[in-house]
């Protein structure tokens, strides 16, 4: 497989498991995907469901007591998961770049903006720091912050939310990485700044050939932006499909029921109908997810069978993890 070919990323029945009070519980259950060279995939799902304990431990920043038990994680050909730290921070920020979902947290309230890219980027880079200023002018320009050259010198609570979001992402595109998490990026922001944040990352993929690897739980963000859609419930995928294959025809119950709740609504913002819809129930906790199907509890079409661990079935380059695809409905 030549490299222009070869995804970027290729996770392998990835599980990471969490200690609790209770005991040692799995919060990513055999995860499996790529995201190609350049290519755009969203992972989509409630909070709770594990989007992002998937990325924290494909990145290795998971907390202590949560360990990752089994898999592969393979970034341009190398398992990360068998990486020395000083290799992986190495890659953290250069090669691999994250765009966590509230930038307050993220920022260092005590450091201006321009100090915290010009950090970042001689942490990577063998630049003297004159030069990372003029760096970090020129990258809080092409994210679409006006007067780079003076907001370079602002601290984090004297910008917007969404150029503070801009902010992480110039930081996050610094050094030219080859696959960027952003993790629910437009949340919090208006629909507007959503929109503009969405078209700053296609210029970046465009422009630096930057695979995308969105995390979120819009599925109206995901129909505006992915290529290919895998959809998280309690810790597992349960469908993976092209976006257009996605909303056309959904596999899962899971899947039909998100789509049902954003199809409820126009593109105005005014409902389609008296009542809007809603996924009865919520999601189990990590604590007390039920054997068998794990959405089983809020599942119309449950039956007998969904007692069982339902198998994963292909169709037709789409798949969803569910026995209704694998028998006759009864």
């Amino acid at each position: 497989m030549n490299e222009s070919s070869r995804p970027v990323l290729a996770i392998r029945g990835l599980s990471t498991e969490v200690q609790t009070r209770r005991g040692v519980f799995r919060a990513v259950d055999d995860v499996s995907f790529t995201v190609p060279a350049a290519g755009k995939v969203a992972l989509v799902g409630e909070s709770g469901s594990g989007k992002t304990m998937t990325a924290l431990s494909v990145l290795r920043l998971t907390d202590p007591g949560v360990r990752i038990v089994a898999g592969v994680v393979e970034f341009k050909g190398q398992d990360l998961l068998l990486l020395r730290e000083n290799q992986m921070r190495h890659l953290r920020g250069s090669e691999l770049a994250m765009v966590f979902q509230e930038p307050m947290t993220s920022l260092n309230p005590m450091l201006s903006v321009g100090y915290q890219i010009v950090e970042t980027l001689r942490a990577h880079q063998k630049i003297s720091r004159k030069q990372a200023k003029q760096r970090a002018v020129e990258l809080l320009h092409r994210v679409g912050i006006p007067s780079p050259s003076t907001r370079v010198d602002a601290y984090p609570h004297q910008l917007s939310g969404g150029m503070r979001q801009r902010v992480m992402i110039a930081i996050a595109m610094g050094c030219r990485p080859s696959l960027m998490i952003a993790d629910e990026p437009t949340t919090a922001l208006d629909v507007t700044i959503q929109g503009q944040i969405l078209d700053l990352f296609e210029q970046i993929r465009e422009q630096d050939g930057t695979a995308t690897w969105l995390i979120t739980h819009d599925l109206g963000v995901v129909a505006g932006f992915a290529e290919h859609v895998l959809v998280m419930y309690a810790g597992q995928i349960v469908e993976s499909s092209p976006v257009k294959e996605l909303f056309r025809s959904p596999l899962h119950p899971y899947t039909q029921a998100l789509i049902q709740c954003v199809s409820a609504v126009g593109v105005d913002g005014t409902t389609r109908h008296t009542r809007l819809p809603l996924v009865e129930g919520r999601i189990a906790d990590i604590e007390s997810r039920p054997s068998g199907c794990r959405f089983r509890p809020r599942c119309p079409r449950a039956h007998e069978a969904c007692l069982e661990d339902p198998p994963w079935v292909e169709k037709a380059g789409r798949g969803a993890r569910c026995v209704l695809l694998s028998e006759k409905e009864p």
